[in-house]
């Protein structure tokens, strides 16, 4: 479950990487299912690149099969993400890159103290 939560955490740190005009499908061109699991970054949606709209499909393919608490995890992401400023988005993937530069035991302790936090909340 752990590595499902950054998995996902990854996607959505690198969601606003490029500021670059993006390409690939419209919002409108998405089916209902992922337009619903999607639906937190609509506004956002043209400004996310190419290879990251890719990714957020194959999620919003998988969100059906997630568990309640899962897709609840999920879409919070997403909303959360979305509502940070540019500041935030970066300040987001400097820790994230910080993390995946520690030692692998000392990601362990990280992620146990984040399990911990969340159960917490």
């Amino acid at each position: 479950m752990v590595k499902q939560i950054l998995t996902l955490s990854a996607l959505f740190l690198s969601l606003f990487a490029t500021s670059a005009f993006a390409e690939g499908p419209a919002w409108n061109a998405l089916n209902p299912q992922q337009k619903s699991a999607l639906a937190p970054i609509a506004a956002d949606w043209e400004s996310v690149s190419p290879e990251q709209k890719q990714k957020l499909m194959n999620a919003a393919e998988r969100y059906p099969t997630m568990k309640p608490d899962e897709q609840q995890r999920f879409q919070g992401r997403l909303k959360n993400w979305a509502t940070m400023t540019p500041d935030d988005r970066q300040k987001a993937r400097e820790k994230y890159r910080e993390f995946n530069k520690l030692p692998p035991e000392k990601k362990k302790e990280a992620k146990e103290k984040w399990a911990n936090d969340q159960q917490k909340q």
